[in-house]
């Protein structure tokens, strides 16, 4: 998973994970890019668009105290999409210094 090209982004946030009617405490996601050419900024919007999906679904978790029984912890997504952010730099950055 830290392969640094490896088709696929991956975010680890926060510590184990909880039980269904607890905020999340750990989040892994993984966003197939390898139809996306990131050096396009349409391409990028894309992975960024995947990005907040995946982290929204990921930071969602069950809650009887909110009608309709679901909440999204915005702690969570804060921290997830900026690490899966930092890591999509990180690659791009590694690329580039690699093509020189």
């Amino acid at each position: 998973m830290r392969n640094l090209f490896m088709p696929v982004l991956a975010a680890t946030v926060v510590a184990i994970a909880a039980p269904a009617a607890a905020k999340p405490e750990r989040v892994e996601i993984q966003i197939d890019h390898a139809d996306l050419d990131l050096t396009k900024t349409a391409d990028l919007a894309v992975l960024e668009k995947r990005i907040a999906s995946a982290v929204d679904k990921a930071c969602t978790y069950r809650s009887v105290a909110i009608p309709g029984g679901k909440a999204v912890d915005r702690e969570c997504v804060a921290g997830a999409t900026r690490q899966a952010l930092a890591q999509l730099e990180q690659r791009r950055t590694n690329r580039v210094a690699s093509a020189n």
